[in-house]
This record gives C-alpha cells, structure tokens and sequence, in this order.
C-alpha cells in the first residue's frame, strides 16, 4: 500500500512539474498563422478567369474602349498583423469606356451583369455604385462598379476580382515579382 501512495505520489508531482494538463492549453495564433496552404500561384489564375468571365458579360454594344486591365498582389491584411506584407491576395481589374450612347445605362448593365452571377448561386450585396459578388464555392469575390460620367469623361464600368488572402514571402519575394511580371 506504501508502495502504491509513493507510486502516485510521484506520478502527481511529475504531472505538476511537467504542466501536463488534461485540457489543451491556449496558443495564440496571429491573422497571418490563421491562412490556409493555398499559394498565390494557385489563387492567381481563378481570380483572373472570374474577372474574365464578368468581362465578357458586357454587352459589347455598351464598350467604347478598355481603357484598362490590372494584375497584382496586394497585401491583405493591415500593418499591424502582417507588418512584413507576407500576407497577399491576387487583384484583376479591368476598366470599360461606355459609349456615349449608352452611358445613361451603366448602372443598368453592371446590375444586369450581377443578375447573370445571382443565376448561377452567387450572392449580390449592392452599395451604392459597386455590387459585390460571392460564392459559397470560390475564394474569389467580384466587385462591378458603375462609373457615371462626369463632365468630359466618359462613363466606366470596372470590375475588379479578389482573389483569398494568402502566406507569401513577401512583396519582393521571386514567387510574387515573378507573377506579377508574367501578368
């Protein structure tokens, strides 16, 4: 019985030097910890194949000119959990002049391109100028953006896909200079 009280006795008292616990001890985890195993690389092409597709979906009556076509990583967390920008997601926009013509419409035609999206699954959430596309099954969100015309420019609709945030080695890393050179 002695024997049996030593034997627990010093099993408790290596559990309590050790910090052995039943239950899980707490861990900080920073934004930056929190991003999944997906590359820029792999982000990279979707968000630009989804900007493509809500391109296409403009009327080409309504286009004047593509004024623009962007591609890129942006850091996309703030400062404060990623100071180093390690944290990056992929950015393709492309810019429409609207035809003078059409250019009372272009609210309409963004709207009606969102309308195309909300058909196949994906949610709408209009604010103001700019509808926001989601899906459940991208990591990708578009937004549509209905430029009026100003006095001596023309109307725009812009369209810009998001690609999901994720770890790099940073903003002047190969992986991120060499993407952004081949776009």
């Amino acid at each position: 019985m002695l024997a049996r009280n030593l034997a627990l006795t010093a099993a408790l008292v290596i559990l309590t030097l050790t910090g052995c616990s039943t239950a899980a001890s707490p861990q900080s985890s920073s934004a930056l910890d929190e991003l999944g195993e997906l590359t820029l690389v792999e982000s990279k092409a979707p968000t630009q194949l989804l900007r493509n597709e809500a391109a296409a979906r403009v009327p080409t009556i309504v286009v004047q000119d593509v004024a623009e076509t962007t591609d890129g990583s942006e850091a996309c967390l703030d400062s404060g959990d990623d100071p180093e920008g390690l944290a990056r997601q992929w950015t393709s926009t492309a810019t429409f002049l609207v035809t003078n013509s059409q250019a009372a419409r272009v609210a309409t035609v963004t709207s009606d391109v969102a309308a195309t999206f909300t058909e196949q699954g994906w949610a709408a959430e209009p604010d103001g100028a700019v509808t926001t596309l989601t899906s459940e099954t991208s990591g990708v969100v578009i937004h549509l953006e209905a430029v009026a015309k100003d006095s001596g420019e023309h109307a725009e609709i812009r369209i810009t896909a998001t690609g999901q945030c994720v770890r790099t080695a940073g903003p002047e890393s190969d992986e991120v200079l060499e993407l952004e050179h081949a776009s």
